[in-house]
């Protein structure tokens, strides 16, 4: 065995890293090392085995035999997959990732690889394969077809388990416990609707019906799209409501469209405006977000603008939504075209043009643009901040504070906080002119960042729409 490999080995095992990064650390080393011979897969395996279930590094030895295709890793991997499953099924999607390249033959896992549904931390990414590998035609009949009765058996399974658990408190601290569990078995769900829509078993339409009953709008739009591609017309009505429901308008409308009836949708629901609403609750709903649809949405604006990287003009969206949290209603300001984002400070009493701008100013990236904390500040630029507070202080301004000097393109910009008839605030020096942008909502302020970002953007939004 090669000798950069038994080290490997031996460092892998070792380590005990639980962080993303070191993870993905480790994967780049790995993608160095090359196994072909027997005896390697074998000593693969057996330090798999000495990880232990709960290692998170144990999946980058699997992605290691996948990359080998060689027929002994393959095997090996393939022991490995199903009666030693990961723990995570994140990582069980990286490991099985190797086998979606175009050029590798995936079928060479089937039908063995199924074995391995009965665990939940596989069971998706191992139906996610094989629903890819019958989609595009590498096989005459789905690998799973001849389970099919087993996988309605296991969707209604996982259904009533989602059911129980919807009908637990929100505050229920085992629900909280469960969350990882709750993400793999919606997973989970969406996989078995897309291979009992694919092997096209009618029998099964009972299960599908059972999935529509669950509060999770995600879900129900997966089971009423197989509903329909198996000729039941309940699922394209099921679709046609939920295209009402902004969170998963856009999943409900391409399922129309792949069924060959877009307009059965209402028009209000098919608008730009609409998708454009569906792409922000989708957004928001995203658990790096707020893991949850807003009980709101409302268009505050919408406008085409020439916006920095597209030669077109970009359809934008502005809008505001609404949260009902314990402290009360929580609002915020979005915007969907070149981008869907939106900023922690509460920009309600800001003008139409000043929310485009903000935007346009956040996302701008040039070799021009860059800003020069005031700590850090060189001989040259410390002399202009000194310059700067005297004039401030001359123009009424009370305790100011620069905090920046920013270059955009040609022109050096001041950034300071400053008090303005009591208030706090930031005030932005260009071409010896001041502007002056109010803290606003002490909670949700609008700081230096913001205010400086309004400023850009409004220069760049009218140089582009000139």
């Amino acid at each position: 065995m090669d000798d950069s490999l038994q080290t490997f080995l031996r460092e892998l095992t070792e380590a005990k890293a639980t962080d993303p990064h070191a993870r993905d650390a480790w994967r780049q080393r790995a993608a160095t090392i090359k196994i072909l011979s027997d005896e390697a897969a074998e000593s693969i395996g057996d330090a798999y085995r000495q990880m232990g279930s709960d290692s998170r590094l144990r999946g980058v030895l699997l992605t290691m035999l996948a990359e080998s295709r060689s027929p002994q890793a393959t095997d090996a991997y393939l022991d490995l997959f199903v009666t030693d499953p990961l723990c995570d099924s994140q990582d069980a999607a990286l490991a099985v990732a190797p086998f979606l390249a175009t050029d590798r033959d995936s079928t060479v896992l089937f039908p063995r690889l199924l074995e391995g549904i009965e665990h939940l931390s596989t069971a998706s990414v191992i139906l996610d394969l094989a629903n890819h590998v019958a989609r595009e035609g590498k096989v005459d009949v789905h690998p799973a077809a001849g389970r099919v009765q087993h996988l309605a058996t296991l969707l209604g399974g996982v259904v009533g388990q989602l059911q129980r658990i919807e009908e637990q408190s929100a505050d229920d601290a085992s629900l909280a416990q469960r969350s990882a569990q709750v993400s793999e078995s919606i997973a989970l769900v969406v996989a078995l609707c897309d291979a009992l829509a694919l092997i096209g078993d009618p029998s099964v339409t009972g299960k599908l019906y059972q999935a529509m009953q669950l509060r999770h709008r995600r879900l129900r739009a997966e089971a009423a799209a197989a509903l329909a591609r198996l000729g039941d017309e309940k699922g394209i009505e099921s679709l046609v409501e939920l295209a009402a429901e902004p969170v998963v308008r856009s999943r409900a409308l391409s399922y129309l469209d792949e069924l060959g009836s877009p307009e059965a949708a209402a028009a209000e629901h098919r608008s730009a405006a609409a998708k454009a609403e569906g792409d922000l609750a989708v957004w928001l709903a995203d658990p790096l977000q707020f893991a949850s649809p807003p009980g709101q949405i409302e268009l505050i604006d919408s406008h085409a603008h020439h916006w920095p990287g597209y030669e077109e003009a970009v359809d934008c969206y502005l809008f505001r939504y609404v949260y009902a949290t314990e402290d009360g209603l929580y609002s915020g300001t979005a915007i969907v075209g070149p981008v869907v984002f939106t900023l922690r400070a509460d920009l309600d009493n800001l003008p139409t043009e000043d929310l485009y701008a903000i935007f346009a100013g956040w996302q701008a990236r040039h070799e021009s643009i860059r800003e020069v904390d005031a700590a850090d500040a060189n001989e040259q630029e410390a002399a202009v901040i000194g310059h700067a507070e005297t004039v401030l202080r001359g123009r009424g301004y009370d305790a100011v504070q620069v905090v920046r000097v920013g270059y955009f393109f040609e022109e050096v910009v001041i950034i300071a906080t400053a008090m303005r008839e009591g208030g706090p605030g930031t005030v932005i020096v260009a071409d010896d002119r001041d502007e002056w942008f109010p803290q606003g909502s002490p909670s949700r302020p609008i700081t230096p960042d913001e205010a400086y970002w309004i400023h850009k953007g409004r220069k760049i939004l009218k140089t582009f729409n000139s």
